[in-house]
């Protein structure tokens, strides 16, 4: 028997049906990109298995180095190869309506890594685990469900816990701004410059802020005051005098209202008074600007680069509309975070979506004595197909040196000498100390560090302002809310600089960082690159013990050097750490109304 598009499970004869295993599109537009940043302690309060699982340092600064996933999924072509009869005039049924609408949700997303070995080959697949925070739906799920009984009450958690399962958000940061990865990739592509993103940045929320306390001026202006306009005032005549004042006054003589420390016109005349029709005009020409201005920094900030930037809030008068359900969907944003990436390693990512199984618990009303037909009744989920492979993500290591310069001496026959420069990442910034190298030098240096203050986590654990995870019936229940509770920055205590807020502040930071990752890195010669006598050439023994030959024009042709450069020249300028908040999730979408469950048919199974 075939069912017709949107038949009811009422509908089917029992025994006699048969289905055809349900085919999940595998996401797309997929991609990762790696990040770098000082994650906010009360993060680490709220989460210790941050600590625990040894994600972050076991001290602060808490500087961590992750990989972003996201992909898209599209939810209307599952749900049309749940409408459509998979065989036309075959015996294999479309799926009874009553099964899955409003009792279907994507329930999980898996995401596998593989590695890139010293030969280039991809070893080591594995499933990354969410990042502690995140709701582990999977594992709950299969905890709790145990029979077809137990999916509605799993399902409701699924759904309130839905953005969470989708697209967490990362953690909060002390320095350092997380953005999406295809954001990311783009800055990388653009040559992404941070220090000149920041300057405009803020320029272009100095002008937003401006903008609309004009828009409220203007709002404010009534729309008529009844007066008219006052004269322009009457043009000067050029013989009026403007020197001689009140007593006196010839030609070369002063009056006694005269003087270099003299108002020169004892009589000025009263300043007039703004009508609200000029300032209405006033205002407008400054609005149209600062709108201009706007929109151009706008486009160069999105041409560097950067995040697509929000608009300013308007008050439009109308309600936004809901967004569709994941099955009304076309690009189901999700997201992932690899919090266990080494640095210095490249990976590749895919994902899959994982979805509850609208056929289990239904053996009675499938074919009898159809192992396979049985078969897709006993299981409570269904895993769908994989993406295809991210790019590769070459995650930026802790540290680097690169050669810079190489000179021959000219006073010392034989013995030339090198400059290198040595970065190692630390409170969300590479810091640089510069060394000068002869044969047989370490490639070992320091650095004053600014006047920077870790995070008094005492006093912040005993502060209320401290996000504590939340009860799993509550963690991202209702509609926008966030997975859990990340409040804004706090306010300042007894142990913190005047107007500054946030975590408290507790004792200082390293004064001056000691560069001893590269110690076993040693200069051994300085030579001329073979058949060029006018270019030099260093000749080093690694890490690993090999010999490394290094150019200065090729260290600085490395992507690495521009990116870890300029991250050093912002640490040079760093104030103390403020925190920034949560990232707000891409998008999400409304819980679906729940079905009454169907308890005919064999078992009310599928969530119903």
């Amino acid at each position: 028997m075939v069912a017709s598009l949107g038949a009811s499970a009422g509908s089917l004869p029992v025994g006699e049906v048969a289905f055809a295993a349900l085919q999940i599109p595998a996401p797309a537009s997929q991609a990762a990109a790696g990040f770098r940043g000082t994650i906010d302690p009360r993060e680490i309060l709220a989460h210790p298995e941050l600590r625990t699982k040894n994600l972050v340092p076991a001290e602060q600064p808490f500087d961590k180095a992750a990989v972003s996933i996201q992909a898209s999924f599209d939810g209307k072509a599952l749900r049309t190869a749940l409408e459509t009869d998979p065989d036309g005039a075959g015996p294999a049924a479309a799926f009874p309506t009553d099964w899955w609408l409003g009792r279907l949700e994507i329930v999980g997303v898996e995401v596998q890594r593989e590695e890139r070995d010293a030969a280039g080959n991809w070893v080591n697949p594995t499933v990354i685990d969410p990042i502690p925070g995140q709701y582990a739906s999977l594992s709950e799920w299969t905890k709790n469900v145990k029979s077809a009984t137990d999916v509605v009450a799993q399902l409701d958690r699924v759904r309130r816990n839905g953005e969470s399962i989708q697209r967490h958000p990362f953690y909060s940061m002390m320095v350092g701004q997380w953005a999406m990865p295809t954001v990311l990739l783009a800055r990388e592509a653009a040559n992404f410059d941070p220090q000149r993103y920041e300057t405009l940045s803020q320029d272009l929320a100095a002008k937003q802020t401006r903008l609309q306390e004009v828009e409220s001026e203007l709002a404010q202006l009534p729309t008529n005051d009844g007066r008219a306009p006052s004269p322009e005032p009457a043009p000067r005549r050029r013989d009026e005098g403007g020197g001689g004042g009140g007593g006196g006054g010839g030609k070369g003589v002063q009056g006694p209202g005269s003087g270099p420390n003299r108002n020169p016109n004892p009589n000025p005349e009263p300043q007039r008074e703004e009508t609200p029709q000029q300032k209405r005009g006033r205002l407008q020409g400054e609005q149209r600007r600062l709108t201009g201005e706007i929109d151009s920094l706008r486009r160069e900030l999105s041409q560097m680069g950067g995040a697509p930037l929000p608009e300013p809030a308007t008050e439009s008068g109308q309600t936004p509309a809901a967004p569709p359900t994941m099955l009304e969907n076309q690009a189901v944003q999700l997201l992932a975070h690899d919090m266990s990436a080494v640095p210095g390693n490249a990976y590749r990512y895919r994902l899959r979506v994982v979805v509850n199984n609208p056929v289990y618990g239904k053996e009675g009303i499938l074919k009898e004595n159809d192992a396979a037909q049985q078969e897709l009744a006993r299981t409570s989920l269904l895993r769908g197909n994989w993406s295809d492979w991210t790019n590769t993500v070459e995650v930026d290591r802790d540290a680097y040196w690169f050669i810079t310069s190489a000179s021959a001496n000219q006073t010392r026959s034989g013995l030339n000498t090198a400059k290198a420069e040595l970065y190692q990442f630390y409170y969300g910034y590479y810091r640089r100390a510069e060394v000068s190298l002869e044969p047989g030098d370490a490639l070992v240096g320091r650095v004053k560090l600014p006047k920077l203050f870790l995070v008094d986590e005492t006093t912040l654990a005993a502060n209320p302002q401290v996000p504590q995870p939340m009860p799993e019936e509550d963690r991202g229940g209702g509609k926008g809310a966030r997975p859990e509770r990340m409040p804004q920055p706090g306010t300042p205590t007894p142990n913190q600089p005047e107007g500054q807020s946030g975590p408290t502040q507790g004792p200082p930071a390293k004064e001056e960082l000691v560069f001893q990752d590269t110690s076993s890195v040693l200069l051994l010669d300085v030579r001329p690159v073979p058949g060029e006598l006018n270019r030099l050439q260093t000749v080093l023994r690694g890490i690993d013990g090999r010999m490394v030959v290094r150019t200065p024009e090729g260290d600085r042709a490395v992507p690495a050097y521009e990116r870890v450069r300029r991250s050093a020249e912002m640490g040079v300028r760093q104030s103390q750490p403020k925190p920034t908040p949560r990232q707000a999730p891409v998008q999400r979408e409304p819980e679906p109304e729940m079905t009454p469950p169907n308890r005919g048919g064999g078992g009310g199974g599928g969530g119903g």
